[in-house]
Parts: structure tokens; C-alpha cells; sequence
């Protein structure tokens, strides 16, 4: 049994990372749901699930805004609770999911620069044949390639040869 007055003696610390995330929600509904998910780990600050490895004293602590599942990130030490990000609960597979069958486009980022696009595979990537003012099929490109590649077969590196 937690006593009354616990959630007025602990402080709540904000990462400056958690800030940032924190004035980007849009509407009163996200910020509501936040500051009751903070609310509600501050009346039970070891719970959440632990989380493994070099995080081990992180918790992750789960709650539901718009429908979908999000996460808070926090870590709790005698008498303060540290929030030190929160967002979307989203893996891989969800990901996956909403890019095969919504057909979204998918932009992965580390630290706000992208490193890779998720596209449907529906989508047809152009071939290069395609591409506005390629060659006709019977130019002298062509030719020179293919002589070029013939080339090769007939070649004798200079380490073989005697």
C-alpha cells in the first residue's frame, strides 16, 4: 500500500530531448493523454517494464492515445522521476505493415537525417530504359558495349602472359 502523499514529494525532470518531443504534440487530447500517463507513473514509479542491457535502469511505461499504442521512456531514483522520451510503439513489423497495406512511404532518420525510405513493392521502380532521352536501341553505344564485353573473353592478363 503506497502512502497519499508520495506523488507530492516526488520531482518530475524533464530531458531536454522530452521537452522537444513535448512541444511538438498538436492538439489538447495528446497533451492531456501525456500528462496523465505522467501521472500515472508518478503514483507508480517502478512500473513499466525494465528495459535490457546498458538501459537496465530505464522503464518503459505503455499507454494509448488516438487509438494507438505509445511508450514513455523513464527512469526513477529515490525521490525524482527523470522522463526521458516518449513517442510511438512502433516495430518493425507494424512498420512493415502500414507501408505493405496502407501504402505509406516510410522515411527512417537518425537524428533527423534520413538514412532510408520504406516503399510498397507494389510500386514499380522505373528501369532505366525508360529514363527521358535514353538512346535508341541501335545506337553506337550499344556496340561499343557489346565489343567491349567481348573484348574481356579474349584478354589475357598481363601476369598470365609469358
Amino acid at each position: 500500500m503506497r502512502a497519499w502523499w508520495r506523488n507530492w514529494i516526488l520531482k518530475t525532470y524533464e530531458t531536454p530531448k522530452f521537452q522537444k518531443q513535448r512541444k511538438k504534440l498538436r492538439t489538447d487530447f495528446e497533451k492531456t493523454v501525456l500528462k496523465e500517463a505522467i501521472a500515472a507513473i508518478a503514483a507508480n514509479p517502478s512500473g513499466g517494464k525494465k528495459l535490457k542491457g546498458e538501459f537496465k535502469d530505464l522503464r518503459s511505461s505503455r499507454y494509448f492515445a488516438d487509438g494507438r499504442e505509445r511508450r514513455m521512456i523513464h527512469k526513477s531514483e529515490q525521490n525524482a522521476i527523470y522522463l526521458l522520451s516518449f513517442g510511438p510503439c512502433e516495430g518493425l513489423s507494424e512498420l512493415l505493415g502500414r507501408v505493405a497495406y496502407g501504402g505509406e512511404q516510410i522515411v527512417i532518420t537518425k537524428r533527423g537525417k534520413p538514412l532510408a525510405r520504406l516503399v510498397p513493392a507494389t510500386v514499380e521502380a522505373e528501369h532505366l530504359a525508360e529514363a527521358k532521352g535514353w538512346l535508341d536501341s541501335d545506337d553506337d553505344f550499344f556496340k561499343t558495349i557489346d565489343q567491349i564485353i567481348e573484348d574481356r573473353d579474349r584478354h589475357i592478363p598481363r601476369v598470365t602472359r609469358e
